[in-house]
């Protein structure tokens, strides 16, 4: 739960921070996510976008785990601009009010978890300044 939570508020997110136990579990809104650039503004949101943006996240902080430095340049680098952020937050509250699609995300959440393990991002740069000031810009 705590890896899961770290991550969503990288994105400001807190729609999948509820209880789990982190495994993979079969799942149905499927995600496949491209982790260059950052997303524009004029897409529509829908549940494989929301995902993707979290397997952006998920991805740039267990592929630099290991050098915070690094990682904050490629959270930096997948972070949506300040629309993208908006509509973002827009469709969360929407899915925070549908159980099903809440359900579906945290789903999702938890394959992410499984792919990209986030225990050593977490343990090395949870509190590095540069990784935190990302985190806190996005809140």
């Amino acid at each position: 739960m705590i890896k899961r939570c770290f991550a969503l508020l990288v994105l400001g997110l807190s729609i999948g921070c509820g209880s789990g136990d982190g495994g993979s579990a079969s799942g149905s809104a499927k995600a496949s996510a491209s982790a260059s650039g950052k997303s524009g503004a004029g897409d529509e949101i829908t549940e494989a976008s929301f995902v993707a943006e979290l397997e952006k996240f998920f991805k740039a902080m267990s592929e630099n785990a290991g050098d915070c430095a690094k990682m904050a340049e490629a959270l930096k680098a997948v972070q949506p601009n300040e629309e993208r952020k908006k509509a973002l937050d827009a469709w969360e509250k929407k899915a925070k009010a549908d159980p099903a699609i809440k359900a579906r995300v945290d789903e999702e959440v938890k394959k992410l978890e499984a792919k990209y393990p986030l225990q050593d991002a977490m343990t090395k740069c949870g509190e590095d300044p540069a990784v935190k000031a990302i985190i806190n810009d996005n809140k």
